[in-house]
């Protein structure tokens, strides 16, 4: 836009010269003086406007900065890859601050809900010398409270990983017990808490939509290993 610019001032100079030299009176030569002055302020005004709108595109290119954080809501939707087939469906709410243009630490909790395809399914087991207990359930829910970091590879890809804990929520099932003498069923109710780390990778839009897969492990249950499909929103505070 300059080059253009510079172009365009050189061809009024020249036609304003042309037009002095057809009369060479005093008057013309002051005229084409203060002409050559207003084109120079002219010129002058276009490059600071070049100058401030660079500046500006610039600006919105930087889409993180060490100050920003935001707060996004999230759903997600997956099978279980190990143990009992089951389906999980849940969301979170996601603080996140960034800490470079590359580099983000998060921090979220949310409620996941597995749901078994079979209404008994066993959960958990324990062997004694003379009996053997197991528990029956048809789904599992729990909230996962989990803090990570992002890494970015570019301006909106990024990978993720993320530690914390899987605090269960109360759930109904039946206790089978087994003796010499035979076996036992009642309804019962119990909690189970586990660790849980995920890792993810996504897209984040410039409108504040993501999107992205996820994987979450509870080690201490060998029933659940899920992959899930996310989406998020999330808007700057």
């Amino acid at each position: 836009m300059k080059t253009f610019h510079l172009i365009v001032f050189i061809l009024f100079s020249v036609s304003l010269a042309s037009a002095t030299g057809k009369d060479g009176t005093g008057t013309d030569s002051l005229s084409f003086t203060s002409d050559l002055m207003m084109g120079s302020r002219l010129n002058s005004n276009l490059n600071l406007a070049d100058d401030s709108y660079e500046s500006l595109i610039l600006a919105k290119r930087e889409a993180r900065r060490p100050s920003d954080l935001f707060l996004g809501i999230a759903a997600f939707g997956g099978l279980s890859l190990k143990g009992a087939q089951s389906y999980a469906l849940g969301g979170e709410l996601l603080l996140q601050k960034d800490f470079g243009a590359l580099l983000s630490g998060t921090l979220s909790a949310g409620y996941v809900r597995n749901e078994f395809e079979s209404d008994r399914t066993r959960w958990a087991i324990h062997n004694r010398m003379d009996q053997i207990d197991e528990f029956f359930v048809s789904g599992y829910a729990a909230i996962p409270i989990k803090a990570g970091i992002r890494i970015y590879t570019g301006k909106r890809f990024f990978f993720g990983g993320e530690v914390g804990g899987s605090f269960g929520l109360k759930q109904s099932g039946i206790l089978r017990t087994t003796d010499r003498s035979g076996s036992v069923e009642r309804s019962e109710s119990r909690v189970y808490n586990s660790f849980l780390y995920a890792v993810s990778a996504g897209y984040s839009f410039d409108n504040g939509l993501e999107a992205g897969i996820k994987f979450e492990d509870y080690a201490k249950s060998s029933k659940l290993e899920n992959l899930s499909v996310r989406v998020a929103y999330r808007f700057k505070l």
